[in-house]
C-alpha cells in the first residue's frame, strides 16, 4: 500500500513539474480578456411615458431581515422599473466618438435616454436610428474625451461549444459578467422577419440586453436580446443578435438613419421531408419558392415559382429563414450567382438585388364559400370547383389568381394532414398548372399511374399566402372518385410550418 502511495505521489509531483500549455479555454485569460472590453460596455436608463391608470394599491411587503441598504437597493430598483415608467439596459461603444449600439426593446418608446459610462460618467444620449425587424438600434452621445470601442468579430464563423462571455447590467448591475458556451446556432423563435439568433447558455438577466457576447479575443460576436424562460429570469437559455447582422444595420443607421435591404422579390417556404421526397432530395435542405413577385429583380432574373434555392452568392442556405437575413444583408444593386434546383435540375441564376420595399404588403385574405363538384381529388381527401368568371366576382378571388378552388375537405385525409382548407386555391400539381377542373383530374391521374406516394401540391391560402404542399395519396387510387360532401367536412388544422407559440409564450425581453 506504500508503495502504491509513493507511486501516486511520485507521479504527482512529475505532473507538476510539467509545463501547461495555454489554450482557448484557459480561465486566467478572463480577468484580462475583461479588463480590456468593460471600457467599451456602457449602462443605459430609459425613461417612457407614465401610464396613465392609476397602480393598484399593494400591501406592504414583510420586510425579511438583513442589511437595510442591500433592501433599500432592490426597493429602489423595483420602484424604477414599474412605477416611474424607467427601466434599464445595456450599450456596445462602437466609435470612439459616442456610437452606441444597443437592442431596440431597449429603446423603444423612449423620451430620455442616459447612458452611464464604465467610470460612471452619465451622458444624455440622442436615438441615431432604430430597426425593429432585427432588434436593433444606434445611439449618439457626446464624450468629454474619446471612449474605448469594441470590435466585431465574424459571426459566421462561431461553432457550437465555444467559450463566451457576457457583460451588461443585470438588475441595475452595471458591469456584471458571466460565461458560458454557443449552445445553438441559426436559431429561429418567429419573433421577427430576419431571425437567426445564437444560443447561449451564458447568465443573461433582464437590464443585459444591448450588451455584448464575446469571444475570447475580446470581439463581439453577439449582441444579448431575450430570454427563453417560464418565470422571467435566466433559465440556462439566451438568445443574441448575431454581430455580422448587427454590424451592417449600425453601419447603415449610422450611414443613413435607416436601414436599405436587399431584395429578391420571391415568397419562400420551408422544405418538409415530404416536398423532399416529392422533388428528389434525400432530406430537407434549401428555400423553396412560392411565388415569385412580378416586376421584382428574381421576376427579372429568371427565377420560377417551384424552384428550389441551394446557395445565394456563394453561401449555402441550409434551411429556408437563413435566405432573407442573408439577402437583407447584401449590398443593393449587386448582382449575385444564385443556385436553384429546378424540376431535377441544377440552374445557376444572376440576380441583381434590388431595395427591399419598406411597405411590403400581404394581400388580404379572401374568404371563399365551398361548393361541391365532380374531380379526381378523392385520391388525397378533396373535391373541387373551376374558378369561373362568376366565382371571381363571387367569392372576390383576385384576377391573377389561376387554379381550382377547394370545395371540401376530407377528414384526416392527405390533404387535411397537411393543412389544404376549404377556399384554398389549387394552383398546381407536380409542377405543372392546373387552371381547370379537367387539367387537375388529368394531372391526377397521371401521378397515380407513375406510383406516387405523396404528390406537390401549389397552393394559395384564405390568407393570400402561396405555398408548396406535399399531400400523401390514398392507396390503391379508387377508380371512381366519389363526391365528398362539403357539409360534412371540416376544414384542416395546422400548417405545413410548425408553430412556435410555445416558445413564443416563454420569450422574455431583457430591458
Amino acid at each position: 500500500m506504500r508503495r502504491l502511495i509513493n507511486q501516486f505521489a511520485a507521479l504527482g509531483l512529475l505532473c507538476s513539474l510539467l509545463p501547461i500549455p495555454a489554450t482557448a479555454h484557459d480561465p486566467n485569460t478572463l480577468p484580462d480578456l475583461v479588463a480590456v472590453a468593460m471600457p467599451g460596455v456602457v449602462g443605459i436608463s430609459v425613461t417612457r411615458p407614465k401610464k396613465s391608470e392609476k397602480p393598484k394599491p399593494k400591501k406592504p411587503a414583510k420586510k425579511p431581515a438583513g442589511n437595510d441598504a442591500f433592501q433599500k437597493f432592490f426597493d429602489n430598483f423595483g420602484a424604477r422599473n414599474s412605477g416611474n415608467g424607467v427601466s434599464l439596459g445595456t450599450g456596445i461603444v462602437v466609435d470612439i466618438g459616442g456610437l452606441i449600439v444597443t437592442t431596440h426593446s431597449v429603446v423603444k418608446d423612449a423620451v430620455r435616454i442616459e447612458v452611464v459610462l464604465a467610470n460612471g460618467e452619465k451622458l444624455t444620449a440622442t436615438l441615431a436610428g432604430k430597426d425593429a425587424k432585427t432588434d436593433l438600434a444606434l445611439l449618439k452621445i457626446s464624450p468629454k474625451t474619446p471612449l474605448t470601442a469594441l470590435t466585431f468579430g465574424n459571426s459566421d464563423l462561431l461553432r457550437l461549444g465555444q467559450t463566451v462571455v457576457a457583460i451588461g447590467n443585470p438588475y441595475g448591475l452595471q458591469g456584471s459578467v458571466s460565461s458560458g458556451i454557443i449552445s445553438g446556432l441559426n436559431r429561429n423563435l418567429s419573433i421577427g422577419r430576419y431571425d437567426s439568433y445564437i444560443q447561449t447558455d451564458t447568465a443573461i438577466n433582464r437590464g443585459n440586453a444591448g450588451g455584448p457576447l464575446l469571444n475570447l479575443a475580446g470581439e463581439v460576436i453577439g449582441i444579448n436580446a431575450t430570454i427563453l424562460s417560464p418565470s422571467g429570469g435566466f433559465s440556462g437559455i439566451a438568445y443574441a443578435i448575431p454581430a455580422n447582422t448587427a454590424k451592417n444595420i449600425a453601419s447603415q443607421l449610422g450611414q443613413f438613419g435607416e436601414t436599405r435591404r436587399g431584395w429578391l422579390g420571391v415568397r419562400i417556404q420551408a422544405v418538409t421531408k415530404e416536398i423532399a421526397e416529392t422533388i428528389g432530395l434525400d432530406k430537407p435542405n434549401g428555400a423553396l419558392v412560392a411565388e415569385v413577385v412580378a416586376g421584382s429583380p428574381s421576376d427579372d432574373g429568371g427565377i420560377k415559382a417551384g424552384d428550389l434555392i441551394l446557395t445565394f452568392d456563394g453561401k449555402p442556405i441550409p434551411t429556408m429563414p437563413a435566405l432573407p437575413a442573408i439577402v437583407a444583408n447584401t449590398e443593393i444593386g449587386r448582382t449575385v450567382d444564385v443556385e436553384v434546383i429546378r424540376k431535377g435540375n441544377p440552374v445557376t441564376l444572376k440576380i441583381t438585388l434590388g431595395r427591399l420595399p419598406e411597405n411590403n404588403s400581404v394581400p388580404p385574405a379572401t374568404k371563399l364559400v365551398a361548393r361541391p363538384a365532380i374531380d379526381y381529388g378523392a385520391l388525397i381527401g378533396v373535391t373541387v370547383a373551376p374558378l369561373t368568371p362568376q366565382n371571381y366576382k363571387k367569392y372576390k378571388i383576385a384576377k391573377k389568381v389561376r387554379g381550382v378552388v377547394v370545395a371540401s375537405v376530407e377528414r384526416k385525409s392527405g390533404a387535411a394532414q397537411r393543412g389544404v382548407r376549404i377556399g384554398d386555391v389549387i394552383a398546381e400539381i407536380g409542377q405543372e398548372a392546373t387552371n381547370t377542373v379537367d387539367q387537375f383530374n388529368t394531372a391526377m391521374a397521371a401521378q397515380s399511374a407513375e406510383g406516387r406516394s405523396s404528390i406537390l401540391l401549389l397552393v394559395s391560402t384564405q390568407k393570400g399566402d402561396v405555398r408548396f404542399v406535399a399531400v400523401r395519396m390514398k392507396k390503391p387510387p379508387a377508380p371512381s372518385p366519389a363526391t365528398s360532401n362539403p357539409s360534412a367536412t371540416t376544414p384542416a388544422a395546422g400548417t405545413d410550418d410548425e408553430s412556435l407559440d410555445r416558445l413564443k409564450k416563454g420569450l422574455e425581453k431583457l430591458d
